[in-house]
């Protein structure tokens, strides 16, 4: 199990960072579900959640959501996923999670965004990668949606992702366990702390000229 998936899964379930009722209703996003662990989480608590993922994983994806009850069956059965424009879909519906093949990239859109939460655990492990996935979360968020990144997995990751994200977002640093902020972006000091495990909560910065959402 990543353990990022499992370090936000635990951040999402925990009462002390979101009191019962937090979620509910709320549109959230899980980008690279993996084996929809986070996904399954948020649904529990009420969330109308979409597992995003590549089509091979797809298959163990949805056979591990409708084990724990929470897989809304077939809205995407019948589309063909494409890069730049998903299908029209159904309403998400609170307590179930929704699966679709999607990519991520500079025409990353999505019809629902912005999503009231945005999630990628576990999901940068290569350089190349890092890019992408920050167009991703921007096209698919506003300055409202709460964007939650873990776990950023190799050396050489971690330094694109530091030198590439403040152009777009603006970082907190915080204690998973109670939601304690241990580091901020405007305060210079993630380089203090261990950033590559960290709960990281992004925020949108002002960017001219940058097209946003659909």
């Amino acid at each position: 199990m990543p353990t990022g998936g499992v370090r936000v899964a635990r951040y999402l379930d925990n009462p002390a960072v979101f009191p019962p009722g937090t979620l509910q209703g709320k549109t959230l996003l899980d980008l690279g579900s993996g084996c929809g662990l986070v996904a399954a989480v948020a649904a529990k608590h009420g969330a109308r959640v979409l597992a995003a993922e590549k089509g091979i994983v797809i298959p163990l994806l949805k056979e591990n959501l409708a084990s724990n009850g929470v897989l809304l069956h077939d809205i995407y059965e019948d589309s063909t996923p494409s890069s730049s424009s998903p299908p029209t879909t159904t309403a998400l519906q609170e307590g179930k999670v929704a699966v679709i093949e999607f990519y991520w990239g500079p025409d990353a859109q999505h019809p629902h965004a912005p999503f009231d939460i945005v999630i990628a655990a576990a999901c940068l492990y290569m350089p190349k990668t890092v890019s992408l996935l920050l167009h991703t979360l921007w096209n698919v968020s506003d300055d409202n949606s709460l964007i939650i990144l873990c776990s950023i997995l190799g050396a050489n990751t971690l330094e694109a992702f530091v030198k590439e994200v403040g152009e777009f977002f603006e970082i907190t640093a915080l204690d998973d366990t109670d939601g304690r902020v241990v580091g901020t972006s405007e305060e210079g000091n993630l380089a203090s702390i261990d950033v590559a495990t960290r709960v990281l909560v992004l925020r949108r910065k002002a960017r001219d000229g940058v097209r946003v959402g659909l």
